[in-house]
């Protein structure tokens, strides 16, 4: 097996961060077909009704419904570790300057053969609900931090806080959380040999292998016995043909990558978390991947982009988005926030 996924992320927290989106049909958790949004509102087409704020709006399902991708995104706009914390967790870039772009990544259709693991609805689900910038990063398992963080008051290193529930790298940026559903139960906060803190399931090694998508692996340079849920990847559990290891896999080989953020490749839209690369079947949905502006999906059928003149527009409240290429009207204030009209720098949102 390569080099730790967390010996990675440790190396990449601390640099600076790009962070794109792409447009994203059923989501499949283990082999198993669910629709994460409600699309059962259809109008006389039989499509879903668009026109009213918090209606389905695509016509397949996302990772989560209209609304949470609204307030998820309103809090990626305003905490500014957010995004990258999100990428690095469960392989989903975020779009801070474009609203549209960054609420149809989350809502808009996802190809019917992405694995994704439940976990990603329930950080997603999380975020949606958090009320401060501590909150929604503390959803995610991997939380990228800011110099000065509190946490870090007295050391510049690894510390294992929390009672273990807390794996601490100051030096690097970055916190997980190891009492996270992504981990196993029992998983405990350990410092290495190399002084960083990880989240593990043991301080002794045992033999790698798969239970079910999760990986179980031995890190030989620390010595530390690590769990990871490879659907948060978009990857199953499996043996590399090559090297006969076992790790998160892709049609038997091990896809990684280096440069952060999302590009076409073909017709799949490829997300790089920094170490693994994670695909989004683009002609599964029965479309292509478009490199114009953020990497995404798009669709013959699509009726706009969240690049178009007149999205992310705001007007009486609403703000126009054009999620899975339709064009929605969605009232900031079903969500309790209002209208922000756009500037140079970021687009009109919900606030």
């Amino acid at each position: 097996m390569g080099p730790s996924r967390i010996v990675v992320w440790a190396g990449l927290a601390s640099g600076a961060i790009l962070v794109a989106a792409l447009d994203a049909s059923c989501t499949t958790f283990d082999g198993l077909s669910a629709s994460a949004t409600d699309a059962s509102a259809t109008d006389a087409s039989g499509l879903p009704d668009v026109a009213e704020a918090g209606d389905a709006g695509p016509d397949l399902p996302g990772f989560i419904p209209l609304q949470d991708a609204v307030k998820v995104c309103a809090n990626a706009l305003k905490c500014p570790n957010l995004a990258q914390s999100v990428i690095y967790s469960i392989d989903v870039p975020l779009d801070r300057a474009n609203f549209s772009s960054c609420v149809s990544w989350l809502a808009g259709p996802l190809p019917p053969n992405r694995l994704v693991s439940p976990n990603i609805i329930t950080e997603l689900t999380c975020v949606s609900l958090a009320t401060s910038c501590a909150e929604a990063d503390a959803c995610m398992f991997h939380e990228i931090i800011s110099p000065g963080d509190p946490r870090c008051a007295g050391t510049d290193g690894g510390s294992c806080q929390q009672d273990g529930g807390e794996a601490v790298n100051c030096a690097d940026g970055y916190v997980d959380h190891c009492r996270d559903a992504v981990f196993e139960p029992g998983t405990i906060c350990a410092i290495a040999n190399d002084s960083t803190a990880n989240c593990v399931k043991a301080k002794t090694c045992s033999p790698d292998t798969c239970k079910g998508s999760v990986l179980e692996y031995c890190d030989k340079p620390t010595g530390l016995y690590f769990t990871q849920d490879c659907n948060m990847f978009g990857l199953a559990c499996g043996v590399d043909v090559d090297s006969g290891t076992h790790d998160c896999e892709l049609d038997g080989s091990i896809p990684t990558c280096n440069t952060l953020g999302v590009s076409c490749s073909g017709t799949t839209a490829e997300v790089c978390d920094g170490y693994y690369l994670s695909p989004y079947d683009c002609k599964a949905l029965g479309g292509t991947c478009d490199s114009t502006g953020f990497a995404r999906c798009k669709r013959p059928t699509d009726q706009c982009a969240p690049s178009d003149v007149g999205i992310n527009d705001c007007a009486g409240g609403n703000v126009s988005l054009c999620v899975g290429g339709r064009k929605i009207d969605f009232a900031c204030s079903s969500v309790a926030m209002t209208c922000v009209p756009g500037t140079a720098q970021i687009s009109g949102h919900c606030e």
